[in-house]
């Protein structure tokens, strides 16, 4: 995977600016993009560096009004500078696509007498309750908060939310 020189800098300079938990420092961020005039050719430079990365699989960013709203290094991006901690190397998920004939091959997973436990976690529809109700509490600042469309987008899935939980709760 080759990315440019300034992407790697970038991708180097985020690693540095993350807290003990592996999440990255988003105030570092947003003073960061303070620091620039919002219409320079230098804000636009650092949103296709992040976006660069993005596209190479390194990190997963998310952005709301033109700041960054959650930003993670993926475990690809940490194993960049092999840096990679043993505690995101046990969580990495393998996907097997196999297309045509498979002769002398075996995947074992969960398979009878198997070691291995599919977890099934049930939801604490008491809390997901009190979420749905504070989003509709305040439903009305929404627009005024995030825009049209992220309003949109959170009404919707707060719909979804209370379907789903309703048909838990059967």
């Amino acid at each position: 995977m080759s990315i440019s020189k300034e992407a790697k800098k970038l991708l180097e300079e985020i690693i540095e600016h993350r807290y003990e938990n592996g999440q990255c420092d988003l105030g570092y961020w947003k003073r960061r993009f303070e620091d620039l005039s919002a219409a320079s050719s230098s804000t636009f430079f650092l949103r296709s560096l992040f976006n660069e990365l993005s596209q190479a699989g390194l990190i997963k960013i998310n952005w709301i009004s033109d700041e960054i709203y959650i930003m993670n290094v993926l475990p690809k991006g940490l194993e960049y500078f092999n840096d990679i901690p043993e505690e995101v190397v046990a969580n990495v998920v393998y996907n097997n696509n196999i297309y045509g004939d498979v002769k002398d091959t075996q995947i074992i997973q969960g398979y009878n007498n198997s070691a291995q436990k599919n977890r099934e976690e049930i939801p604490d529809i008491d809390k997901i309750t009190e979420l749905i109700a504070a989003l509709k509490k305040y439903d009305g600042l929404f627009e005024e908060e995030f825009g049209k469309e992220n309003a949109r987008i959170i009404r919707e899935e707060t719909e979804n939310l209370s379907s789903d939980s309703s048909s838990i709760k059967k």
